[in-house]
């Protein structure tokens, strides 16, 4: 994703711009999150300015445009420290997060140098979502304009946030999400981690247009990036609040739902950032279980505090989340009388029929994981010869 160069040569091939003539979208979410590592390794590194820096110029004069910059000196100073972000295997270098000099004269370690990179892998994993990100944008501009575009933007979010499920040995899951007339806030995924654990994720976007956009392509990529990395649900919920801190405008805010399901281990840790209660139906006794928020809702304050729940997971127990639209067209007791009725349905036939027991002028989004031995599922090619028949 990003290696650290220690060696203050490294940019002395590229002309360094003031960035004034530059064509830079700041209100893109890659600029916003560039803006941010920059400021926060400058204070954290003790040096005495940062840079963020993306590729200008032509292939005949390798310009680098400076996007942002924490401290001052940076027009005099080589920097010490370089960490190149790379995109894609054809857009090659995608930006440069560059440091001057520490404040105390001492040189960087490697630990110093370590910290650095996991920062601008931050960075690194959005931009491997850059041309999404770029359609994104672009759709949600021509949104703006006409009733048809909005249609077109809806288009693009589904296709992001509707995954194609993964088999994992004891773990049947599913989502399913309907939008309203508008375009809509609701997100979720499901990421299989190594085989073995299921990442959920569930939120919905308390804006529209071009700033609901925004939130909503910096949210999906910033939470497949750190689910990548198997980051814990914790640092998921409090990196991504502090990515929407800077990407929303002041007052909106996202709802958000994750979890690690690991049927081997019969567990299921979650953190709930202001979300609709999901609920736990439990297979033996018909129990239902309340996982409650843990947190406040994402993008109001960077200070927030999360904390992590565990609870037991058995065979036949059924975890399902879900947005306020449903909350609202169905109701929660609805929800638990169709969840109760179809425990012998498939996930994605209980979804369906969630969804269908109630309309609502917002988005309606469920995701539902149902825990069961790992041999009472049958494999990808089995379902598909059952299908046929």
């Amino acid at each position: 994703m990003s290696t650290s160069i220690h060696i203050p040569e490294g940019l002395h091939s590229f002309h360094l711009s003031s960035g004034s003539n530059a064509q830079i979208n700041k209100s893109n979410p890659v600029t916003i999150l560039l803006k941010r590592v920059v400021t926060d390794l400058q204070k954290w590194l003790n040096c005495s300015w940062a840079a963020g820096l993306v590729p200008g110029g032509s292939e005949l004069v390798p310009e680098l445009d400076v996007v942002c910059v924490a401290g001052n000196a940076w027009r005099r100073e080589v920097p010490d420290l370089i960490c190149p972000i790379r995109g894609d295997t054809q857009t090659g270098l995608a930006a440069i997060v560059a440091a001057g000099p520490k404040n105390d004269g001492t040189p960087y370690t490697d630990e110093d140098h370590r910290f650095a990179e996991a920062m601008c892998g931050h960075i690194g994993g959005l931009l491997e979502n850059e041309q999404m990100a770029r359609n994104i944008s672009h759709e949600i501009d021509l949104a703006e304009q006409s009733r048809e575009d909005v249609e077109m933007a809806r288009g693009i979010y589904d296709r992001l946030d509707h995954g194609h499920p993964r088999h994992i040995p004891g773990l049947e899951y599913g989502g399913q999400c309907r939008r309203a007339d508008q375009s809509g806030g609701d997100f979720f995924d499901l990421l299989p981690r190594g085989g073995r654990s299921l990442f959920v994720a569930i939120g919905s976007v308390a804006a529209r247009g071009l700033s609901g956009g925004i939130m909503l392509g910096g949210a999906l990529a910033s939470v497949r990036a750190l689910a990548s990395r198997g980051e814990s649900v914790v640092q998921i919920a409090l990196d991504l609040n502090r990515t929407l801190w800077e990407l929303a405008p002041e007052g909106l805010f996202t709802s958000f739902f994750c979890a690690q399901v690991d049927p081997s281990l019969k567990c299921l840790r979650y953190v709930n950032a202001g979300h609709e209660p999901a609920l736990l139906v439990r297979c033996h006794g018909g129990h239902v279980e309340r996982l409650d928020p843990t947190g406040a809702v994402l993008g109001l304050s960077r200070r927030s505090v999360y904390r992590e729940r565990f609870v037991a997971f058995d065979p036949g127990d059924l975890f399902a989340a879900f947005s306020d639209g449903v909350a609202e067209s169905a109701g929660s007791s609805e929800v638990l009388r169709i969840l109760r009725q179809g425990l012998d349905c498939g996930v994605q036939d209980m979804a369906a029929h969630v969804l269908a027991a109630g309309e609502s002028g917002s988005d309606r989004t469920i995701v539902l994981v149902r825990s069961c031995d790992a041999e009472d599922l049958p494999l990808p090619m089995e379902k598909a010869a059952l299908a046929a028949a």
